[in-house]
């Protein structure tokens, strides 16, 4: 799936959103949790198609690998749409 290093290049994003914001990284992991389980539990199509696509490496996505997946939509937004 993802690199050690991007998977650290991530935990740094969460660890500079924790900063930025003044809460713990673990409240900012908490948060993408809920994202994530948002996400996989919405019924509606067009958001199950594209969580359809979130490939992770464990059970269940991280955080780490939600801001790495979310990175990698953009950059497809950016050079396809």
């Amino acid at each position: 799936m993802y690199t050690t290093q991007k998977i650290r290049k991530a935990a740094a994003v969460i660890d500079q959103v924790a900063e930025m914001h003044g809460v713990s990284r673990q409240q900012v992991c908490e948060a993408l949790q809920s994202v994530i389980e948002s996400g996989q539990n919405n019924a509606a199509s067009s958001e199950k198609s594209i969580w359809n696509r979130f490939h992770f490496a464990g059970a269940a996505p991280t955080a780490e690998e939600l801001i790495l997946w979310a990175a990698s939509l953009v950059r497809e937004k950016r050079i396809g749409g």
